[in-house]
């Protein structure tokens, strides 16, 4: 998403949360309340997806060493993705999140960097286990990604 461009607009499964983004600026109706995520800071928006009456939110700035996930209603939500991160060469095609069990929530992304492929997968869960210690800021989440090279990738 580039600044100024389209508008992402993604609607809660509960039909109560709405969020809006132009890239640059957020915002969500929740009800007959508007709310903003001044915890994004700078970054851009370049995907949402909903879960759960909420959204995760794909984001990284014009020139970033990383890709963040955060999250609409924890701000302490945070995983990364190590990428070089330059004006024009970073497409989010699309992004799932599926329960792996009763315990495991698991969200992928898919992002085009300069002509590579990203298949990025990482944990999701908001609530720690009792056996899991979390780090502050972790977004209890572990993350692991899987790169291709392809050439003849067009997007």
């Amino acid at each position: 998403m580039k600044k100024g461009g389209e508008i992402i607009v993604k609607i809660a499964d509960d039909l109560n949360k709405v969020i809006f983004s132009n890239g640059s600026e957020h915002y969500m109706l929740n009800n007959t309340s508007q709310d903003n995520f001044p915890w994004i800071k700078d970054k851009f928006v370049r995907n949402v997806i909903n879960w759960e009456e909420a959204f995760f939110l794909v984001t990284s700035k014009d020139y970033d060493r990383d890709i963040d996930i955060l999250h609409t209603e924890n701000q302490e939500f945070n995983v990364s993705y190590k990428r070089c991160i330059e004006p024009g060469i970073m497409k989010v095609y699309d992004s799932m999140i599926y329960k792996l069990d009763e315990h495991t929530t698991i969200m992928k992304t898919l992002t085009k960097i300069g002509d590579y492929l990203y298949m990025d997968e990482c944990k999701v869960d908001l609530c720690p286990h009792e056996h899991e210690q979390v780090k502050p800021g972790s977004g209890y989440a572990n993350s692991r990604s899987h790169s291709r090279s392809h050439s003849n990738v067009t997007g």
